[in-house]
C-alpha cells in the first residue's frame, strides 16, 4: 500500500456504463470506504511508494537496436 500522510480518507466507488466521454453512471457511493493512515515514514508529496526493488535492462538485438526490458 502507498504510503499517504497521516490522517482520515474516505474512497468513493461508482459503477458506470459506457465511454469515457458518454456514460450513465447507474450507482455512486460517497464515502464507501474509510480508513486512518498511521504514516511511521516521511512523505514527500501526497502519496509516497516504497521503493524495494528497482531494476533496469537495457538490450541490445542483433540489428543493433536498442530497448528496455518489459
Amino acid at each position: 500500500m502507498p504510503i499517504l500522510p497521516m490522517g482520515d480518507y474516505s474512497i468513493c466507488i461508482a459503477i458506470a456504463e459506457g465511454t469515457q466521454k458518454e456514460h450513465i453512471h447507474h450507482h455512486w457511493i460517497h464515502d464507501a470506504i474509510m480508513f486512518t493512515s498511521h504514516a511511521s515514514s516521511v512523505v514527500t508529496g501526497l502519496v509516497g511508494i516504497p521503493m524495494k526493488n528497482i531494476l533496469l535492462a537495457i538490450k541490445q538485438n542483433h540489428q543493433g537496436v536498442i530497448s528496455s526490458n518489459e
